[in-house]
């Protein structure tokens, strides 16, 4: 098994570039993206100049807080797994009996 520390500090872990899998979900993930490529396409055909550059800014805006979240998130599982796991290898000090690890 490799490090994951090791593979994280040679660069070729990489949490945001993640490949699909073939499994249910990644076709219906990759099926719900198919359709808002579509509409998206679809509605920026249908605006004017102002309205498809607007309509663009408005995506680009919508990605970068989608990414600002994604961040966020995993930040925040990371830490909240560091946590799990200090209090799973802590003494339990509020139980009845004594634990015998």
């Amino acid at each position: 098994m490799k490090s994951v520390l090791q593979e994280f500090y040679r660069g070729n872990f990489v949490p945001c570039n993640r490949e699909f899998e073939n499994s249910g979900a990644a076709r219906m993930y990759r099926e719900l993206l198919q359709k808002q490529e579509t509409i998206y396409k679809r509605l920026e055909t249908s605006f004017d100049a102002q309205q498809a550059k607007d309509f663009q800014a408005y995506c680009a805006l919508q990605a970068q807080m989608e990414a600002e979240e994604q961040e966020d998130l995993f930040l925040y599982s990371f830490r909240l797994g560091a946590r799990w796991e200090r209090e799973l290898f802590s003494r339990r000090t509020d139980g009845i009996v004594k634990e015998p690890f």
